[in-house]
């Protein structure tokens, strides 16, 4: 609305030669973007609703100045506006278009002894890398994928910031509806050195069609950073030795299509599997009565899969903690 009322107060300048269009070179540097990211989301919609009405306010300054140059020839104020108008308003495309969440996570050891570090999400980049990772794989997404991932992130922000905050989430998974598990699995494991092993108890429940999960369009909160096996990131070494039931009842949504997913990115950033040393938890899916849970086998070079009582726990068997959003 502010860019189009612009556009009538440059229509307005045409009979004012010398009046030139002006823009500023130095903006909002790298640092009071960070800065600005790590506000609330509330205080951030303030400032950008700040500067939003001091933007109307300039550009009727402007229209009341063009009209006096107008008629004078006079259009020293109208340029020093203009160019006021042109930074502001370069600013305020800098706050509104840089769809990143910056948050700080605080952990302690066991001494107590706390470590800071900044987390930062850039979406408009994950979403970019995602549309290519299935297109590359063959894999059929809606024609909507993007304009729902948006949705869902623009409508969640306060959440997914908060759960950053809380468990140190460093990555998003943006995974499209209703993809088949069998077709998933074999596109996620092509160029294994073997198709991915289903056990026995895991086929017993239907093998691929009688696994029971969440099939929506959802973006998904995990651990990518020191997570390669549970047993190398703090927080997921806590979850060894618990059961799916555990898992269930605290909320954990994890499921075999995010962790198929999830597994064939890190492969092809890192060249590195995840949970080739022990076994993960995947309390989202079930397969008949009992919870899937999945690794990777460095030896046989391919992806296992489970379905285990709930109740079973071991000391190499955890869960990947998340957080799903729709």
């Amino acid at each position: 609305m502010i860019l189009f009322k612009y556009m009538k107060s440059q229509e307005a300048q045409q009979n004012i030669s010398n009046l030139e269009s002006a823009k500023s070179a130095a903006l909002l540097t790298d640092d009071k973007l960070k800065s600005f990211r790590k506000l609330p989301i509330e205080e951030q919609k303030k400032q950008q609703e700040d500067r939003l009405q001091k933007l109307e306010e300039l550009q009727n300054e402007f229209r009341k100045a063009v009209e006096e140059a107008t008629k004078t020839g006079k259009v020293e104020e109208a340029q020093k506006l203009k160019v006021a108008f042109d930074k502001d308003a370069e600013e305020l495309k800098q706050l509104i278009g840089t769809p990143e969440i910056s948050a700080e996570y605080i952990s302690k050891d066991k001494k107590g002894k706390e470590t800071r570090e900044t987390i930062e999400i850039d979406f408009e980049k994950r979403l970019e890398q995602s549309i290519n990772f299935y297109k590359n794989h063959s894999i059929d997404i809606p024609d909507d994928f993007a304009e729902k991932m948006k949705d869902i992130w623009e409508r969640n922000q306060d959440e997914i910031k908060n759960a950053i905050e809380e468990k140190g989430f460093d990555e998003i998974l943006l995974i499209p509806e209703n993809v088949p598990l069998e077709e998933l699995d074999k596109k996620m494991t092509e160029g294994y050195k073997s198709e991915t092993y289903l056990s026995d108890n895991f086929k017993s429940g239907g093998s691929w069609s009688g696994v029971k999960e969440d099939n929506e369009t959802r973006m998904v909160l995990v651990h990518k950073k020191n997570a390669q096996n549970l047993k190398d990131h703090p927080l997921l070494k806590e979850t060894l030795g618990k059961t799916a039931e555990f898992f269930i009842k605290a909320g954990e949504k994890l499921n075999l299509t995010d962790y198929e997913i999830f597994q064939r990115e890190y492969f092809e950033e890192t060249r590195k599997h995840l949970d080739e040393d022990g076994w993960t938890w995947l309390p989202g899916s079930k397969s008949g009565s009992r919870v899937v849970d999945s690794r990777f086998t460095p030896g046989n070079g391919q992806v296992y899969v489970y379905a285990t009582d709930p109740d079973y726990s071991r000391d190499d068997l955890g869960c990947r903690l998340s957080r799903s959003f729709k």
